[in-house]
Parts: C-alpha cells; structure tokens; sequence
C-alpha cells in the first residue's frame, strides 16, 4: 500500500509541477482521475474429471490513474494496478509487493502542426480484437511498450504506425566500459512488433479496419525464435437491427526452423428482434496435420488478440498450440441475446468445437459447450455477470486430458464465475 501511494503521489507531483512548468494560465481540463475495480470469483471443474473436486480462487486487479493536460496538445498520463489473487499472500500480515506502473505515456496532438499525433511509452492497444487488444478479463491485462503515430486524413480515415517491444534487447547500459560490450556481439533477443492499420468510417456504426502486423523475436528463454507477419481485415456492421462482424487474416513467415503458412477467419452475423437478438457465429482458424508438425507450421494464432470473446465463455482455447494439439480450431454457434441493452440482461449460447485437421486416429470431436450469462449493468462502466457453463468433451479432447499414466478424463466440465466491473 506504501508504494502504490507514493506512486500516486509522485504521479501527482510532476502534473502539479508541470502546471507551473508549461501554463502560464490555470488549464481548464486540469486533471481527469480514472480506474479500475475488478474482482471475480471462480469455481474451476474444467478438467472433466469428476473424481476431483472443482478449484476456488478469486482474481482481483485496482488500478488508478491520473491524465494531465499540460498544454491543449501535450497530454501525460500514468495509471499504477495491483493484481492478485486473493490469498497469494499466504499470510495476513505479508505484502506481495506486486505494485506496477501499467500505463505510462506521454501523448502530443498536432505535431509541426498537421494532424499527425504521437504516443509513446506503455500503453494499451486494441486493433482489430482478434489481432491486437488488452485482454481486459485476464487479472492482468495487457499493455505494450512503444509508440503510434496516428495520422488523421479525415474524420473517416485514421492511420496508425505503431512499433512494440515485447522484451528487451538487453538492460540498460549506465557505464561505457568493455566489459559491458560483448565481442562479438550477442544475438539479439529482443521480441519486436512493428505494424501498421488504419480504419474507414463509412459512418460512425460500419467501418472497415485492415491490418499488417510484423513479430520477431531472437531466441530467448521465454520465446522460441521466429518470424511471423500476420495481414487481416476486418469489416464491423452495426445498424438499425442488423449486428455483423467479418474477419480475414493470413499468416506466413517461420517459427523457428518450421516454415508458417495459415489462415483464419470469423463471421458473426445477428439480427434483433426487439427483446431477442440471436446471432449466428463461424469461426475458423487453420492447423496443422500430425504428420507435418515437425516442419510445418500452419497454426492461425494472434499472440496479442483478446481471447476471451471468442471460443466460448470458459476458454478452454486460449492457447490453441496446447488445447487443439496444433490441429486448429473451427467453431459453430448461436448465441441468443435477450435484453441486450436492458440494465438486467442475460446471452443463451451453444457452441460445437471441432479441429481443422484431423489428428492420428482421424477424429475431429473437440466438444460442445453450452454458456448461460446473467448480466445487471449500472452504467456504460460498471456491471455485475454471472456465467455458467457446462462443457461435454469430445474424442479429441478426451485425448488431450488424458493423464501421463493413461487415464482419460471424459466427464462433463463445468465453470463458474461471478465478475464485478467498475470502472470510473
């Protein structure tokens, strides 16, 4: 608690000093005060085993920020988060020191005057979900080191250059002595990722939004060596009673010594009818056969995406390398809205998992899951869910959990969590 305050008061120092700094006149839009509470609950019985008993934890994230206007185009911002689980502790009277500086940036509109903007430091990002996004339901979510540079041709067409740094090249270097210069140099172990979108509004409910994404990454402790540029399209639709989303990636480049080719693809497509919208969702993302995996890499897989509004409510496929076996994943669903945008609302949604190859004994079955999510929602921040699902695996999945001494796990999974989100 120490640190998060002195954090929050050295955030609020250098805005009071910069007032004096860069204002000479009192800034109107002085300060804007912002955060989190998140905490959710979980009972955990995914492991299709009834002879275990489900798991209990509760994930908790608070976070305050502080944006401060220092002159009508330089804005800077910082927001200090604490995330746990609840016990992590493991004692009353012990601190997990576990205070970060989430989001860090400084942002100047109007560069040389013409509509060009620049933020650099940390910060979150979200483009195109499926390839870029913050992953708000994790405990942690993500934020990435770097800068974007938005171009603005017109109000309907916004350019953005951005590059992020996923890990370090090396630490920093204080003191110019040999020592501190390998000869010859070091391989670079850094993970980069450079890209480039922009997004055309045809009004402010039907956009278009492609993107290039390029990753690489050395060899490190932490990653396997590749290459990998990912180029997608995204077409959002949203008017009257119609709800679309459309989206196309490709993948190519090399993981490692295995050669990448893939693809993916989703289509949701949902029409209201008054009280009920029922949606209709294809989702397909290209693997890899058995019997190429030792060269070939053809896994469609955004390492950077928010994965939790896709594939079902209980993510048993966040990791589609591991949950699939790299064969890929296709899913077919409906979902039924009732509600939508009432203060009391709940979603109705049954999916079918399959692979997109087969694995060696040519079955496809990953399961089907069935999700019940109760929703109250206070305002445009703050809600209270509740979600419930059961998950009946198929012969792949049993394949997958089957235990090192060869016991398959094949009983219904089920999970549970209750989430409080307040944002102001």
């Amino acid at each position: 608690m120490k640190k998060f305050l002195l954090i929050f008061f050295l955030i609020l120092s250098v805005s009071l000093l910069s007032t004096s700094l860069f204002s000479e006149e009192p800034n109107q839009k002085d300060y804007r005060i912002f955060g989190t509470v998140y905490v959710r609950p979980n009972m955990d019985g995914r492991d299709f085993s009834n002879l275990t008993h489900p798991l209990y934890y509760t994930v908790q994230r608070i976070s305050i920020g502080i944006e401060k206007e220092l002159t009508p185009n330089i804005t800077i911002l910082a927001e200090a988060m604490d995330s746990r689980v609840w016990g992590q502790e493991q004692n009353v009277r012990k601190s997990i020191a576990n205070i970060d500086l989430h989001q860090g940036f400084l942002k100047v509109l109007n560069i040389f005057n013409v509509p060009i903007d620049l933020k650099i430091g940390r910060f979150e990002l979200e483009y195109n979900k499926k390839v870029i996004g913050p992953s708000n339901w994790q405990d942690v979510p993500r934020a990435f080191d770097g800068f974007d540079i938005t171009l603005i041709s017109s109000p309907d067409l916004v350019f953005d250059f951005f590059t992020l740094q996923v890990v370090n090249s090396t630490n920093y270097i204080s003191a110019v002595v040999p020592n501190n210069y390998a000869y010859p140099a070091n391989p670079d172990q850094a993970y980069y990722a450079p890209g480039v979108t922009f997004k055309y509004k045809f009004n402010k409910d039907f956009f278009l939004q492609p993107i290039v994404l390029y990753e690489s990454s050395g060899k490190s402790t932490n990653y396997a060596e590749f290459s990998k540029t990912t180029a997608a399209i995204d077409l959002i639709y949203k008017i009257k009673k119609w709800d679309m989303w459309y989206h196309l990636g490709y993948q190519t480049g090399k993981t490692g010594s295995k050669d990448l080719s893939a693809y993916g693809g989703h289509a949701f497509i949902g029409y209201s009818f008054g009280s009920i919208k029922p949606m209709i969702v294809l989702d397909v993302n290209s693997g890899t056969k058995p019997s190429e995996q030792s060269t070939k890499d053809h896994l469609y897989f955004n390492n950077f995406g928010n994965k939790h509004i896709f594939w079902g409510n209980a993510d048993y496929f966040g990791n589609l390398s591991t949950e699939t076996a790299g064969l890929g994943l296709n899913q077919y669903g409906l979902k039924l809205f009732f509600n939508e945008n009432k203060p009391l609302s709940f979603l109705l949604e049954a999916d079918y998992f399959t692979t997109n190859v087969a694995n060696l004994n040519n079955k496809w079955d990953l399961g089907e899951e069935i999700d019940l999510i109760f929703k109250y929602t206070f305002n445009k921040k703050m809600f209270v869910d509740w979600g419930l699902t059961a998950f009946l695996p198929g012969e792949v999945m049993k394949n997958i959990y089957t235990t090192s001494n060869g016991i398959q796990r094949e009983d219904i999974g089920f999970y549970s969590y209750l989430r409080f989100m307040f944002n102001f």
